[in-house]
Formats: structure tokens, sequence, C-alpha cells
């Protein structure tokens, strides 16, 4: 009976001693310009990447019994380090052209890249949409897609005031620098979902829809990734993490 018990004990031993089993799927290094909250960044509390399209790739990938890890490319590199095989796969913000296209395969588009208004809760009303905002201060972030955007479309007698990033728009907002900013969608939607202090009123189509991309040479990998983003789309997945990334909750997902 002793004998018994000690090799039972023996094997619960070395059962929790035996390392985990080595992933049978892709083991993928992915590209990104992060910090590009809300789509990926570095969590710092938790020293792992977020974000809404990494936990997409993330769970077509673990689905695949595969692995993902993040390497960080500077913006204008990220081609260039697919190209070179330095990474797998880029997962921040890209917009679907054709010009992308002729350097890269590209994936189905996976989210529209439009573009917003936020203003202060108690402006809400007064001030629905951009045309609102004439002969008011407005942010925008500088050299975005919503600066040139406002550009051609400034409500006459708008100031417009260009800031470095998202995160100094909200700022300017909540100080009353500014009584509007626009930015790109997802990004303000994410922020207005983790901040009170803020609220989209308006989003304005563009037309323009992200991507992730891979390789030329990649057709499984590219096969991979549009199967595993329609299957989170039937599956419901899809829906579930754009309600985490994108409306407001009592959770606060990602804030760093």
């Amino acid at each position: 009976m002793g004998v018994l018990v000690a090799s039972a004990l023996l094997g619960v031993a070395c059962s929790a001693d035996r390392p985990p089993a080595t992933p049978r799927g892709p083991r993928l290094v992915a590209c990104a310009a992060e910090p590009d909250r809300p789509l990926v960044w570095l969590d710092v509390r938790r020293h792992e990447p977020t974000g809404f399209t990494w936990e997409l790739v993330e769970e077509i990938v673990g689905r695949a019994d595969g692995t993902v890890r993040l390497r960080r490319s500077r913006p204008a590199d990220l081609t260039f380090d697919l190209l070179d095989r330095d990474c797998d796969l880029i997962v921040s913000t890209l917009v679907e052209t054709p010009e992308l296209s002729e350097q890269v395969a590209t994936t189905d588009p996976y989210l529209d890249a439009d573009l917003a208004v936020a203003v202060r809760p108690l402006d809400a009303a007064a001030l629905p949409t951009v045309v609102a905002l004439a002969g008011r201060p407005i942010g925008v972030a500088e050299g975005s897609a919503a600066a040139e955007w406002l550009g051609a479309n400034r409500p006459p007698d708008a100031a417009v005031r260009a800031y470095p990033a998202v995160g100094d728009l909200v700022a300017a907002l909540r100080k009353g620098d500014v009584d509007g900013v626009v930015a790109s969608a997802p990004a303000l939607r994410h922020r207005a979902a983790q901040d009170d202090s803020i609220v989209v009123t308006e989003v304005v189509p563009t037309g323009a829809r992200l991507v992730l991309a891979v390789h030329p040479d990649d057709d499984d990998l590219l096969r991979l990734l549009d199967r595993g983003l329609a299957r989170l789309r039937d599956d419901g997945t899809y829906d579930r993490l754009a309600r985490r990334w994108f409306e407001p909750s009592d959770a606060d997902p990602g804030e760093d």
C-alpha cells in the first residue's frame, strides 16, 4: 500500500514539475508601431501587449494552438520589417489602399477607420456635430487623417488647434482649451468608454478600413487570419471584444 501511495505521490509531483506543452500551431511575431491605442500597445502594469486588434489576433492564433509576441517598430519601418521577415504580420493601424496591396498581402477589413467628434457632456446637446462648432476652437492631432479632413471641412470661423496625440486632445477638451475634438472614431470611442468627461456626438464616415498585413508569400497565414476573423464574427467573439473596447461599462480594459 505504501508503495502504491508513494508511486501516486511521485506521479503527482512529476506531473506538477512537467513543463507546459509546446504549442503545435504557428509561433508568430507581430510588428506594431505602438503605443497605438486602442488597437495595440504595451500594458505597463501587466507587462504584456493589449488592445482590440491584439486581442483579435491572440484569439485567432490561440485557436490554432499557436502563440504571438509583439515586436516594436517605427511607423515608417513597419512594411520594411515585414518584407525583411523581421515579423510575420502587422497589427497596428494599417488602412486598406491599392498602394499597400501592391507591397504586402492584406486581410479582409476588420474595422472601419471613420472619424468622430467629441465634446464635453454638458455641451453635447448644443454641439451635436462638427458644423455646430463654428466659431469655436477645435482640437486635432498633428499630421492625422482628422487634421487633413478638418482642413477641408472646417466650420466657419472655427480655430483649429493641433496637439501631439489623442491623449493631448482629450486633456485639452477637459481643460476647456478647445470645445470639441476630431480624431479617429475607434480612438475617441475607446476614450469615451473609459472617461465620462467626454462624449462622442458624431461619427464621420470616411470609407477607409483597417486591415492586417502579412508577407506576400505567406498564403497560409493570410488564410488563417481571414478565416479566423470570419469565425470571430460568426460566433459573437468579435462583437464581445468590440463592446469591451468601444462601449461604456464598469470595466476599464487596458487603462494605462
